[in-house]
């Protein structure tokens, strides 16, 4: 399974110049909730884990929790091992 490389690009503006500086990548710092949840969608066939992933979006936004990719794929990891799909 190929893995995205998660980072962060800026621009940054030279103080000399008013030409944007090159992009920087900024590596995202470690979270191992979210590499766990990852391994865990990572087993399931990959059907499985999209419903996963809808159910847990559908219920962070119901929930009014700000959405992004981690919250998402914790949420459908806890869903996926503890069967809590009401």
């Amino acid at each position: 399974m190929r893995q995205a490389i998660e980072s962060t690009f800026l621009f940054v503006q030279s103080k000399w110049s008013r030409e944007p500086a090159p992009l920087k990548a900024i590596e995202a710092a470690p979270n191992p909730e979210f590499d766990a949840a990852r391994t865990t969608l990572a087993e399931l066939p990959p059907e499985r884990a999209q419903e996963l992933l809808t159910e847990a979006r559908k219920r962070l936004e119901a929930d009014g929790v700000p959405l992004d990719h981690h919250a998402v794929a914790i949420r459908a990891a806890k869903l996926a091992t503890t069967g809590d799909e009401s």
